[in-house]
């Protein structure tokens, strides 16, 4: 599953719609990491982290570094000296995801539609709009929520609205966002590849294939390099958040699972089986070899693999 020598970090928060809430931030516990034997372990460093848990992670080897976020700040800490740096970013709102490219982490700012880039060698951030637009003209909402490298080596936003409406449908008798038509923005020329996911979170690129959670289908949906639909894999629940890692001679993949909130229950036939926790599947067949609900949160946000002597230190 994973190996004596790392730890999958899981990082979890309170819901993000206030209706959905029902442990209370005081019970909220944002970290916790599971090992080899398949036990979680509290981190209640990061309890007191942001208005509602911690938002975003990444754990960047090359430096020795854990950076994170509360939605709106940015911090890390480096493992090497032990620092803990609160670090100037501005403008963040809702961080959903962050990743190191190019020798730059690049952070999803979701509530602006904007991805921001911090240089850890100079220290300067840069910041643009998942789509541009003319000076004064307005703007639609794509809600970008992450920058992955795909399988082809190009870098993409990932959009819940890769046309920038959000559409309004009345599901018996109520009025609901729709998760729209969601898919992924080209950086390097801005074309959109329409892929009809509903809510989608977390691109991983898994050899040739590019990984992707079709959430609101409670699905992962697999793509080739140029984004043509493969085959889907069936989760324990809404995914965000995946890690992939090797152990042994394999290749698997972790994925974060969130419960189907109370008031879209109606909506799915077997709701009951859904869970906040983590499944692991083989990368190689899709088959799950892992699955376990985890306590304390009422969304997970992401996992990660770290080495186990670092998670030891939080």
């Amino acid at each position: 599953m994973i190996s004596d020598t790392s730890r999958l970090l899981v990082i979890g928060s309170e819901a993000a719609n206030v209706s959905d809430r029902t442990l209370g931030r005081d019970n909220i516990v944002s970290v916790q990491s599971l090992d080899s034997a398949g036990n979680f372990t509290p981190h209640p460093a990061f309890n007191a982290v942001g208005a509602n848990g911690v938002a975003a992670m990444y754990y960047d080897a090359q430096r020795t570094r854990l950076y994170y976020s509360g939605g709106t700040d940015l911090h890390y800490i480096d493992f090497a000296t032990g620092a803990k740096v609160r670090l100037p970013v501005k403008g963040l709102v809702d961080a959903h995801e962050m990743e190191v490219w190019d020798g730059l982490l690049w952070l999803t700012s979701t509530g602006t539609d904007e991805y921001i880039t911090y240089d850890p060698e100079t220290g300067a951030f840069d910041r643009r709009h998942i789509v541009e637009v003319a000076q004064g003209a307005p703007r639609d909402k794509h809600h970008l929520n992450h920058i992955a490298r795909g399988a082809d080596g190009e870098l993409y936003g990932l959009v819940h609205h890769i046309d920038g409406k959000q559409i309004l449908n009345q599901i018996k008798a109520r009025a609901l966002k729709s998760q729209g038509n969601g898919g992924v923005i080209r950086l390097s020329d801005g074309k959109r590849f329409p892929l009809r996911l509903h809510a989608p979170h977390t691109v991983t690129a898994v050899g040739d294939e590019n990984w992707v959670f079709d959430s609101g289908q409670a699905s992962i949906r697999i793509f080739s390099a140029d984004w043509t639909p493969l085959r889907a894999i069936p989760t324990s629940g809404w995914g965000r958040g995946g890690a992939l890692y090797e152990h042994g001679r394999r290749r698997y993949f972790a994925a974060g699972l969130s419960n189907i909130r109370q008031r879209y229950q109606h909506l799915f036939k077997n709701y009951a089986a859904f869970i906040n926790g983590v499944q692991i599947f083989d990368a190689e067949t899709g088959k799950q070899i892992f699955c376990k609900k985890i306590e304390g949160v009422e969304q997970i946000n992401n996992v990660y693999v770290l080495p186990a002597e670092y998670v030891a230190m939080l």
